[in-house]
């Protein structure tokens, strides 16, 4: 919606005695609203007629000459435009919020509600990347000043009788952005009004659109997708010792008692240990079976169970009742999870075994054995071989 300012309007008379009709008024411009061209040019606007604004036409008028009458002013003209927009009714105005006409005064402030906090997160990006130390500029940075200075020296030029000091005003972002002479006297010339809130819009759409390059590109290290904190931890993954590893040779036996009998366990992989790292998920297999001939009573496995407790990870939780006598065997494998953080792996076994007292009887001692296997990584790992500090 046009505003009909002060500075040079043409009504018509007839809309002017229609507003006093329609609004019950004296007179067609009120005294108890601080923005009585905004309201009456609501008013007409309400009641079919069209208000509108030349390009072309120029009214030279007296600006604010101190930032103290810039904020009277400007306090001014919001506290008038809260009495248009607020919910109900303030003095002799009634409040229309949801007024057709009322939603370029709605873009403008949800706008500057934007541009503020937008350039709040900006600020507070900046502040929290200097303080660890992970500032890095980037050239997009730059993109709303450089838009706001052509901007305003776009406006500064549609200026008829502009000033040198006008340019530079313009051409300086600080003072421009303050909304300091140029944006004054912009403003209270008919036919640029319209400009100056582009401006604004404009200005705000490339600050969003820096604050989302910025925040793509930030490197706070420690902080996921982070490209700092990847190189961080590419630079420390270093040669180190090898760890212990029980399958360095590809295989291992271990002999444990159990009961009267040696129980065998047998650990191998196809693969090479060699080439095992932290993220590798290596194939192992396992063989579970009594040693010696055959015993008078019968000897049964009853859960089988494989798990990293460092992880918290179960591999396998295998119940039954199978004969590990010879020539039998109870026979599993299981794939080990990766373990970045780790230079070795251990793997916690517990097998259940059900002795037969005497042959036939169905008469059956339990007990469990424990073991554990114990992969190393002989690649590189995160902070491996570093020597401690100090």
């Amino acid at each position: 919606m046009a505003v009909l300012g002060g500075q040079c309007s043409i009504l018509s008379m007839e809309a002017l005695k229609n507003v006093m009709v329609d609004n019950r008024q004296a007179t067609p411009w009120v005294k108890d609203s601080e923005v009585e061209d905004s309201l009456l040019s609501l008013q007409i606007k309400s009641i079919g007629y069209a208000t509108k604004i030349s390009a072309q036409s120029r009214a030279s008028v007296g600006g604010m000459e101190t930032l103290r009458a810039l904020d009277g002013q400007q306090v001014k003209w919001n506290y008038g435009a809260i009495d248009l927009m607020w919910p109900g009714q303030r003095s002799n105005t009634p409040g229309q919020p949801l007024h057709p006409n009322l939603r370029l005064r709605w873009s403008e402030n949800i706008s500057m509600l934007f541009n503020i906090v937008t350039r709040m997160g900006f600020l507070l990006l900046l502040t929290a990347s200097l303080s660890i130390g992970a500032y890095v500029f980037y050239w997009f940075w730059l993109i709303p000043p450089l838009v706001a200075v052509i901007l305003n020296l776009r406006i500064a030029l549609s200026i008829r009788d502009r000033s040198a000091r006008d340019i530079a005003f313009a051409f300086f972002a600080f003072p421009a952005a303050q909304g300091t002479a140029p944006a004054q006297r912009v403003q209270s010339m008919t036919g640029v009004h319209c400009s100056a809130s582009r401006t604004g819009r404009i200005i705000g759409a490339a600050a969003v659109l820096a604050l989302m390059l910025g925040l793509q590109a930030c490197t706070v290290p420690g902080f996921p997708g982070s490209s700092e904190a990847g190189a961080s931890s590419e630079e420390t993954r270093v040669p180190g010792p090898a760890a212990e590893n029980d399958l360095a040779e590809g295989s291992t036996i271990h002999r444990l008692g159990a009961a009267s009998h040696t129980m065998v366990v047998d650990y191998w992989t196809n693969e090479s240990p060699a080439e095992w790292t932290p993220d590798s998920s290596p194939i192992i297999n396992v063989s579970v079976k009594i040693d010696g001939e055959s015993s008078p009573g019968a000897v049964r496995v009853t859960r089988f169970n494989a798990r990293v407790d460092a992880l918290g990870v179960e591999l396998t939780n295998d119940q039954g009742s199978f004969a590990p006598e010879p020539p039998y065997a109870y026979t599993s494998g299981f794939a080990l999870p990766a373990n970045p953080s780790a230079t070795s792996t251990t793997v916690l076994f517990t097998i259940d075994l059900l002795t037969e007292t005497e042959p036939d009887s169905g008469v059956f001692t339990r007990q469990t054995v424990l073991d554990t296997l114990t992969v190393g990584y002989a690649g590189e790992a995160h902070g491996a071989g570093i020597p401690p500090e100090g």
